[in-house]
């Protein structure tokens, strides 16, 4: 009885409370380390342990299982993509995903030694199917100049070996795969819907930017205002809003009301193809509904929420999507004790330009990484945009 006494005690969320923080920058430069072979920063991270940590039992033991975690992870993913000797493939293999472009489907496959993608022409192919499919397997090419796009790396995060060159395909049977519902609603805007409306509603619904016209996404992200047409908590928020409002209204108690809000929101998850900005959402509000949860900040709570994103899939730290989603919000979050209480213009205005000053100037070096075009009138059209 008293062991299982102290393992409450060890395994009390409390005892963690304004931690997190710390624990998820630790866990930040770990994981960079690791994916870079930085061993100075594997050391510096080794003294960081030492410095925060040595001093409180609970929280090092939550460390060391996330330290345990992300490192088994890890291997997994590199020992996976590792695996691959042959540049030939012949066999049975599940689609599992597929994404559609202008005039051409690239369709991502898994095979027994690790996953790979091949273009077809022809738009036939959806998730879920068994096909068989013979063909030379093409090796991503590397960054041909420093700091440059690294395809390599971006399909290695990804767990993704390579192209493969098809010489024969053939669809043997179709299954039902949660994808699928990314697909259906693909499809049925694309049947109901004319250019440029269905691009504006794939881009705002389920997140496919793919048919987007180049020429006008161009100019949107000259004006600053791309973030407007991606998927973010604004797009959650209205669904559990909605969903309140009706379950009120036929008075579903608490506890029902949060789960199927979480159903809700993780049926969305899966329409939006995993993106990290809705996965962040869905964590924040399955947090909030947590009591043993309930000491701990707002920051420590974006930070657990961070990281068990990270024990998902550490490769996300070199994620755009992630960067921008996490540090955007705790820019937000580091000035909220400063916005102005009074409910009147003067203090929706001012909170606003505050949101949107803080949000342009914390997420400017990642900006500039993926656009050099920088408009800084984007402060004024962002002043609408909760950043949720």
């Amino acid at each position: 009885m008293n062991f299982l006494i102290k393992l409450k005690n060890i395994f009390a969320f409390r005892y963690i409370c304004e931690k997190v923080f710390y624990l998820l920058l630790i866990n930040i430069i770990f994981i960079y380390s690791l994916v870079k072979n930085n061993y100075f920063l594997l050391l510096f991270v080794i003294i960081l342990y030492i410095i925060f940590l040595k001093y409180n039992n609970k929280l090092l033991l939550f460390s060391l299982i996330m330290v345990m975690i992300i490192l088994l992870n890890y291997f997994i993913r590199v020992t996976n993509f590792n695996k691959f000797t042959s540049l030939e493939y012949a066999g049975y293999t599940e689609v599992y995903k597929t994404v559609e472009y202008d005039d051409y489907q690239k369709i991502y496959i898994k095979t027994k030694q690790g996953k790979l993608f091949f273009n077809s022409k022809e738009k036939i192919y959806r998730s879920g199917m068994i096909i068989y499919i013979d063909g030379t397997i093409e090796l991503p090419f590397k960054n041909h100049y420093e700091h440059g796009f690294n395809y390599y790396e971006y399909l290695k995060y990804n767990s993704i070996y390579g192209k493969i060159n098809a010489n024969e395909i053939y669809i043997i049977k179709k299954k039902f795969s949660f994808s699928n519902l990314h697909e259906g609603l693909n499809d049925y805007i694309n049947n109901n819907f004319k250019s440029p409306s269905k691009e504006f509603l794939k881009t705002l619904i389920i997140g496919d930017k793919n048919t987007f016209d180049d020429v006008l996404y161009g100019q949107i992200q000259k004006l600053g205002i791309a973030h407007l047409f991606v998927i973010s908590g604004l797009h959650m928020d209205i669904i559990k809003k909605f969903a309140m409002k009706i379950m009120n209204v036929i008075k579903v108690n608490n506890l029902i009301q949060s789960i199927i809000i979480s159903l809700l929101l993780l049926v969305y998850f899966v329409i939006a193809m995993y993106s990290v900005s809705i996965l962040r959402v869905l964590l924040a509000f399955i947090i909030s509904k947590i009591s043993c949860f309930n000491k701990f900040n707002s920051i420590d709570k974006l930070s657990l929420n961070a990281s068990i994103v990270l024990l998902i899939n550490p490769f996300y730290l070199f994620s755009f999507s992630f960067l921008l989603s996490y540090i955007i919000v705790f820019g937000i979050l580091l000035i909220s004790p400063y916005f102005k209480k009074e409910k009147n213009i003067k203090s929706f205005i001012l909170n606003n330009l505050m949101i949107s000053f803080i949000s342009t100037i914390i997420s400017l070096p990642i900006v500039i990484r993926i656009n050099s075009d920088v408009n800084f009138l984007s402060l004024i059209y962002n002043l609408s945009h909760p950043y949720s």
